[in-house]
């Protein structure tokens, strides 16, 4: 795409960052489109809608013929990616038990670790092939995308709508057959069972009391009453920018390969070391896995935020 030599050594800087800094805007775009159509249509509908963006994505970028091209590829991926990213975590705690929800979303997230640090092998993999000129190396990374799109379609016929969403759309009976299957095992008349649908229907009756909700309400907490939406938001917020920006992990996804190179590594030992430092993402997302229900969110952020302290300082 001009931004490296025929050697694979980056040029143009600025031109690399803006390819990668396409597909965040795309995200962002997602983002604020995600969450108001999986409410109105639907988790499972929320998942289509995401397959397709990034299908779409996979092949503009698989068969990219010049900047223009990639760059628009880039927005529509990361359109797709945002969406899954909005809709399953809160999806997977919306069908997960109160006791085991913290772990079921690390879970999630630990099959986004799985896929960064597939992903990087295979880029390591290809980078020893000059097949089409080098273009072979990231068009197949790129067409390699398809697979988690088909098996992901798949997830989506064999599990259950949101019970949540299904109360919120007038639908009681469906998510009442639901809860029995997850929390009674076919009992409709489980503690568990009646507990969590008054849990529910509360929480939506709540919902219906407050005043027509948009962006711009829920960040400054207007008509939310007693559910302190601007509260959660904020703190959610805040704690995802922190993460990305007080962290870097954002630059150490996508640049790590150069930041090693930069370090002094030649390039056979940056592309394997990147790779090797994704596939660390799997073991701290287990580890999280293991001991967010167990000792609470926040003594698990606490801890993370120390250990990742240490770790930066001694780099």
């Amino acid at each position: 795409m001009g931004f490296a030599d025929e050697h694979g050594k980056v040029i143009k800087p600025s031109l690399q960052g803006g390819i990668a800094a396409m597909y965040y805007f795309g995200a962002l775009l997602g983002a604020f489109w995600a969450g108001s159509f999986s409410d109105a249509y639907g988790r499972i509908k929320g998942i289509w809608m995401a397959c397709l963006w990034c299908l779409v994505g996979v092949i503009l970028q698989a068969g990219a013929t010049n900047l223009t091209h990639m760059l628009c590829a880039r927005v529509v991926a990361g359109v797709g990616v945002s969406f899954i990213i909005v809709i399953a975590p809160s999806w997977t705690a919306e069908l997960a038990p109160a006791s085991h929800r913290g772990q079921m979303i690390a879970l999630t997230f630990l099959a986004n670790f799985g896929g960064i640090a597939l992903s990087s092998w295979i880029g390591f993999a290809t980078s020893f092939t000059d097949y089409a000129g080098g273009t072979f190396r990231w068009r197949f990374c790129f067409a390699c995308q398809v697979i988690p799109v088909f098996f992901l379609v798949i997830g989506t016929l064999l599990i259950p709508e949101s019970p949540r969403w299904l109360i919120k759309d007038g639908r009681n009976e469906e998510a009442f057959e639901i809860i029995t299957k997850l929390r009674g095992d076919g009992d409709r008349d489980h503690p568990d069972v009646q507990k969590e649908i008054r849990e529910i229907v509360a929480v939506m009756q709540m919902e219906h009391e407050m005043q027509s909700s948009s962006y711009f309400k829920m960040i400054l907490g207007i008509g939310s009453g007693d559910i302190h939406i601007c509260r959660r938001i904020q703190l959610a917020f805040w704690l995802q920018v922190m993460m990305q920006y007080g962290t870097g992990i954002a630059a150490v996804v996508i640049y790590s390969g150069n930041i090693y190179r930069t370090a002094g590594f030649d390039d056979f030992k940056s592309n394997w070391l990147s790779a090797l430092c994704m596939t660390c993402g799997i073991l701290g997302t287990g580890v999280a896995a293991l001991v967010l229900d167990r000792v609470g969110r926040r003594r698990t952020l606490y801890w993370g935020a120390v250990a990742l302290g240490i770790i930066l300082f001694a780099l």
